[in-house]
């Protein structure tokens, strides 16, 4: 009966040791992530950095595409007139490169194609026509979203082109 106190004592310090410990653990990560958060600072949504490195990524995937020779594109919202024009463009386009139309998206999945919005009041920043669940899915995964008026630009040339800054949508 006498070791019941004894032993009562060491639990309570084996319990602040612990807690303390632990005090100390979360302090020591949170002091981390102020650092490394200060750092780093987080980049705006529309700022222009950001944006020049969305297109370097971007130009990189194309250009990943173009090596191996297989662009896997999606369509998400296109009209018949712009389905006929990827079927002129497949059979345009000559050479190793292929052209493939996709109904979802998947890991190899290199552009999302879409028609855009009509009424622009930017030139620069060209807004989606409709808001998809592909479009979505699309931008979600990094995948670039180009608009129809690449479709037409790659017909008019008859060589699959870089989608540069003026065919991305970047507002959905």
């Amino acid at each position: 009966a006498e070791q019941a106190p004894a032993d009562a004592p060491k639990s309570a310090v084996k319990k602040r040791r612990f807690t303390s410990t632990v005090v100390k653990g979360i302090k020591r990560v949170l002091s981390r992530k102020k650092t490394v958060q200060e750092a780093k600072p987080k980049p705006r949504l529309g700022n222009s950095t950001t944006c020049q490195h969305a297109d370097e990524l971007y130009e990189a995937q194309f250009q990943l595409a173009l090596k191996r020779g297989l662009l896997n594109v999606v369509g998400s919202g296109l009209s018949t007139e712009d389905l006929d024009s990827i079927t002129r463009l497949r059979k345009k386009v000559k050479g190793p490169l292929k052209l493939r139309l996709s109904e979802s998206l998947s890991k190899n999945t290199h552009l999302c194609l879409i028609a855009p919005h009509d009424k622009q009041e930017d030139s620069e920043n060209l807004v989606a026509s409709s808001r998809t669940l592909k479009a979505m899915r699309a931008m979600i995964a990094g995948i670039p979203i180009v608009s129809t008026q690449w479709l037409r630009a790659c017909l008019y040339s008859g060589t699959l082109q870089q989608p540069d800054a003026t065919f991305l949508v970047r507002t959905l």
